[in-house]
């Protein structure tokens, strides 16, 4: 997610959604003569447009902020804005320069930054939905990522910070060679308790240490054969239990 953060900062530089100190100024909508505040540059030569109200000659009240630079739209809010700032409910569409198609968020907002609920979809393929802390890339709830051209998908729920997995989390996943796991991870590892299923359909329920098979788990085979038991760094060890697929077992 980390390439994501470059794209939704200069994208979101004059609405004053991300709190990075250029050059702190004002933006006014020429028609309306009403002030928005701005973290961008003045030579960024943005113009804006507010279909709401004014008090003290700043944007307020429920509207509609367009805005635009020298290459077209930049960005539609829709919401509330108190003093010049974001701030309450609102919906964000903006302009995602590396996919040529345009982000959007739908949630809070607080002096200007997303904070609390809300969903931001990426036109680059990923959905993140839950609690926002002050940035799109920070937050807790779960992460949908789609990758198109191989139809895969993968979900993630758990905590995040700057783009980055952080503590335990609930994923399922498919590698590009075939393998699908959907349990616990941590530290972007299989960890917990989960299920694996080989490219070949071996299957392994159980507990994972490390990213491998540790602890107590199943291990079934395609062909219907199973072992039961102890596993240490992905191998049976211990006492174990193995069961053909006609019914006959084996301990040891």
């Amino acid at each position: 997610m980390k390439k994501y953060g470059q794209l939704i900062t200069k994208s979101l530089l004059l609405l004053g959604f991300v709190p990075i100190a250029l050059a702190d100024h004002w933006v006014t909508d020429p028609i309306g003569d009403c002030q928005v505040w701005s973290y961008g540059d003045a030579a960024d030569k943005e113009v804006v447009s507010w279909s709401g109200s004014c008090e003290e000659g700043k944007a307020s009240g429920r509207g509609v902020l367009v805005v635009s630079d020298p290459m077209g739209l930049l960005a539609v809010y829709d919401g509330e804005m108190q003093a010049g700032h974001g701030n309450g409910f609102g919906s964000l569409r903006f302009r995602n320069d590396e996919s040529g198609g345009y982000d959007t968020y739908l949630g809070q907002f607080q002096s200007s930054l997303p904070q609390g609920r809300g969903i931001f979809e990426s036109s680059e393929g990923w959905r993140l939905e839950g609690t926002i802390s002050g940035s799109f890339e920070t937050g807790s709830g779960t992460l949908y990522v789609r990758e198109e051209g191989a139809q895969k998908d993968a979900v993630i729920r758990g905590t995040f910070k700057e783009g980055e997995l952080t503590g335990p989390a609930f994923a399922f996943y498919e590698l590009d060679n075939g393998e699908i796991y959907f349990g616990d991870i941590e530290g972007n590892k299989r960890q917990g308790t989960g299920t694996l299923i080989h490219p070949n359909d071996d299957t392994y329920i159980g507990d994972f240490e490390g990213g491998v098979a540790s602890g107590y788990g199943v291990y079934e085979g395609a062909d219907g054969d199973a072992t039961i038991g102890e596993f240490e760094n992905g191998t049976p060890t211990g006492a174990t239990t193995y069961i053909t697929v006609n019914g006959d077992s084996y301990q040891g």
